[in-house]
Order: C-alpha cells, then sequence, then structure tokens
C-alpha cells in the first residue's frame, strides 16, 4: 500500500506536464494559424 501512494503522484505529474506540453504546442499552432491569417 505505501508504494502505490508512492506512485500515484508522479503518474499524476507525468500526466501534468504532459498536457501543459500539448497546451502550449496548441498555443504555439493557433499564433502560427493567426499570424497567416493577417498576413
Amino acid at each position: 500500500m505505501e508504494e502505490y501512494l508512492q506512485v500515484v503522484p508522479s503518474d499524476i505529474e507525468i500526466i501534468k506536464q504532459d498536457f501543459e506540453k500539448r497546451n502550449s504546442e496548441l498555443g504555439k499552432k493557433i499564433e502560427q494559424l493567426e499570424e497567416e491569417k493577417y498576413t
């Protein structure tokens, strides 16, 4: 049980980091599309 409790936060951290990475990539794509629209 102790081991399980130690594993969960790291899984959550990995998921959070992956989510933030995808978010920043999406933000860059949106910025590129916006720039293309206005040029």
